[in-house]
């Protein structure tokens, strides 16, 4: 719920906003790199948040995404067009690798039935991170937020439900503008 008349605790708030802003900019984003430092952006305003309100375990968290999405980015921004559009081996190292490590850390920050759902939603962001294709990002980002939607609101999170809800419409808005482009793109 929060501590409304926390003058911390409002700010932390503020900065949870413009994290979101970040978040659901991505998903209207056409080249991975934008969306990636987009990401970026998100996870390192909500760790700043969570350190505002303590939450340490969160920070870690979200600093283990960080790394993640910057190891996604250095990797893309150090390959050819050509590269890019290809899976390596290393890559797949590195989901397992990122999937394992979320798994761990969120069972041990975690506790009751809705770690579940943050869980599930982390991991379906970080495959969907992880692809190559700007549409399967956009596309694996419904589950995850309404994963996501509903570990905020069972945890009576609710500014944080509302939030997502947005991302979840931003999104929907993202897979039509892409598919639209798409169509407009590809006319005989």
């Amino acid at each position: 719920m929060g501590d409304w008349s926390s003058p911390l605790y409002i700010a932390s708030q503020v900065v949870v906003v413009f994290a979101y802003v970040f978040f659901a900019w991505s998903y209207l984003c056409k080249k991975r790199t934008a969306i990636l430092g987009l990401s970026i952006a998100h996870n390192i305003l909500l760790a700043v948040s969570f350190g505002m309100l303590w939450a340490w375990a969160g920070v870690s968290v979200l600093a283990l995404e960080v790394v993640r999405d910057f190891v996604s980015y250095f990797r893309d921004k150090n390959r050819t067009e050509l590269e890019k559009k290809k899976i390596y081996a290393f890559d797949w190292f590195l989901l397992v690798f990122w999937l394992s490590t979320l798994t761990v850390a969120t069972i041990f920050t975690e506790s009751g039935f809705l770690k579940w759902f943050a869980l599930f939603s982390s991991a379906l962001f970080t495959v969907s991170i992880w692809q190559k294709k700007v549409f399967t990002y956009r596309l694996l980002a419904i589950p995850a937020s309404i994963l996501w939607a509903i570990y905020s609101f069972g945890e009576q999170n609710f500014f944080g439900f509302i939030l997502e809800c947005s991302v979840f419409i931003v999104t929907i808005i993202g897979i039509v503008l892409y598919t639209r482009s798409n169509k407009t793109n590809h006319k005989p």
